[in-house]
């Protein structure tokens, strides 16, 4: 099974970015802090998916390999694949495959997946997408945890608003 395809379908630039954002996030508290990946709090990863920045100072302090110009051989090569796929730069004027041309954007400019998020632009996967990774994680905790959802209508119990409905503007 190659890296973008899972259960026999192939996926989009936007899920796989996503998915591996969260999971190199996943990866590197667990390298770093040694727990297993199960154990890592959501909340840890959900803080590091604030900024791009972030994501890139926690994978390259926990997992050093990783950092551009580091000369030390990877423990896992699929994981050093993954940041540097997560890290590549696209060139948005790549020509397309002739049969796909017109239809949904899909070819060899983005590794042969269709892409939504910033079709235009040419960076890299980690700057483009962890905030969607963030909102991904977000609702996640948010339905597990029984929060509210984002525009959700709500009454306020306390303080100066009570009794006064609104909706819910920002989570996390």
């Amino acid at each position: 099974m190659g890296p973008h395809h899972s259960g026999g379908h192939e996926e989009n630039w936007d899920f796989v970015a996503i998915r591996d954002i969260v999971a190199m996030v996943l990866y590197a508290l667990h390298a770093r802090d040694g727990r297993p990946v199960p154990q890592v709090p959501w909340d840890a990863v959900l803080w590091h998916l604030g900024s791009d920045g972030r994501v890139v100072t926690l994978v390259e302090g926990a997992l050093p390999h990783l950092a551009p110009g580091s000369l030390a051989v990877p423990a896992d090569e699929r994981i050093a694949e993954r940041w540097q796929w997560l890290n590549k730069t696209w060139d948005p004027q790549a020509p397309l495959r002739p049969q796909l041309q017109g239809v949904d954007g899909t070819g060899p400019r983005w590794d042969g997946l269709s892409r939504g998020i910033g079709r235009a632009l040419p960076d890299p996967a980690v700057e483009v997408c962890t905030s969607w990774a963030a909102i991904a994680v977000e609702a996640a905790l948010t339905a597990e945890r029984g929060g509210y959802r984002l525009f959700q209508r709500v009454r306020v119990a306390e303080g100066a608003f009570r009794n006064q409905y609104g909706y819910v503007r920002q989570l996390g």
